[in-house]
């Protein structure tokens, strides 16, 4: 789990260096603690299902809710420091858009 959700660390602080984003101190620091948090859960939502007596929701079903979930909360964030976020948007068409030789 921390290999993954340091991953994704990286590649959030990474977007947050590109992209032209005004985070406090704050902010950025609670990126680490946040991402942990959502890997987290994910990893807490599959470990409970599979332990569970009954499979119920269906598997397919169990991922796409986990998946709306993070995405809300990934959204939320996003909107909150001023940056749309689609959810079918590629993270290089994002990051594309925003370099200063694709604004020019």
């Amino acid at each position: 789990m921390a290999v993954i959700a340091g991953r994704v660390v990286e590649l959030i602080e990474t977007a947050v260096d590109i992209i032209p984003l005004e985070l406090s101190v704050d902010e950025r620091a609670a990126i680490d603690p946040l991402v942990h948090g959502f890997v987290g859960a994910v990893f807490g939502v599959v470990r409970r299902w599979l332990a569970g007596p009954v499979r119920e929701p269906s598997a397919e079903v169990l991922a796409t809710l986990t998946t709306a979930s993070v995405w809300f909360q990934l959204h939320g964030h996003a909107l909150a420091l001023g940056l749309e976020l689609r959810v079918d948007q590629p993270i290089e068409e994002l990051l594309a858009g925003i370099r200063p030789e694709a604004v020019e």
